[in-house]
């Protein structure tokens, strides 16, 4: 997967995450194959959506929907620590 890009968004460093943007060839490179399948399956959902994954892409989460992209973001985190047990999550696609 390409290297995590920090975009500087203030609402994403508040809230301790690294922002970056990966294409959906970048799917198939995650190490867990449901969260590819998920994050296939989210890039044709509605915008102010966000999608966060672990470093080691085994964990993820996403949203879509919201009526605000840093809303969308937060939740997607959100949803990511859920199931990251302790290891850190991070945005890596948002629209």
């Amino acid at each position: 997967m390409k290297p995590f890009l920090a975009l500087g968004l203030a609402s994403m460093l508040a809230a301790g995450a690294i922002v970056a943007m990966v294409d959906s060839a970048d799917a198939q490179q995650f190490r867990n194959p449901e969260c590819a399948k998920l994050y296939r399956m989210w890039l044709d959902l509605d915008r102010s959506k966000a999608f966060a994954m672990t470093r080691d892409g085994l964990t993820c989460g996403y949203t879509h929907g919201y009526p605000r992209i840093a809303v969308a973001q937060q939740r997607a985190l959100r949803e990511c620590r859920r199931r990251a047990h302790k290891r850190r999550c991070f945005i890596i696609d948002a629209r």
